[in-house]
């Protein structure tokens, strides 16, 4: 029996938030994860006349790393810090710098060799804006 030794996966979030005058605020979101395990093929054989793919031991693999950075600007629409009812609208950016993460890896054996294909979810910056009533 072989035994692996595989890092687990490695996630670290760091999120920033600065107020600046007049109600607004500025804030970003960091998120970096390390490949998770998979398995990946390594070779050929023949079953009945057919190629097969064999594939290596399970989880000896990884995906590529996830990173991705998000950011806000928000403006507070309160007059006075006791009132009650106000609004807030917000503009924010998901994965501004448009890295087409990796979600999954597939494998297809086409005549003679094996090509990887990439399922990228989010592939591109999305913008997004919001209006919030407090009442």
């Amino acid at each position: 029996m072989v035994s692996l030794h595989l890092r687990p996966p490695h996630n670290l979030t760091i999120a920033t938030q600065w107020k600046w005058s007049r109600g607004w605020t500025f804030g970003t979101n960091f998120v970096y994860t390390s490949g998770r395990p998979t398995t990946y093929p390594d070779g050929t054989y023949r079953l009945n006349g057919a190629k097969v793919l064999d594939y290596s031991q399970r989880n000896a693999d990884r995906i590529p790393d996830y990173h991705r950075l998000d950011v806000s600007f928000t403006k507070d629409g309160r007059r006075t810090v006791g009132q009650r009812h106000y609004s807030n609208w917000s503009i924010s950016f998901y994965n501004v710098y448009a890295h087409k993460n990796p979600y999954s890896i597939y494998f297809q054996r086409v005549n003679t060799t094996t090509k990887s294909y990439q399922l990228s979810v989010f592939g591109t910056i999305i913008p997004s804006v919001s209006w919030n009533f407090t009442y």
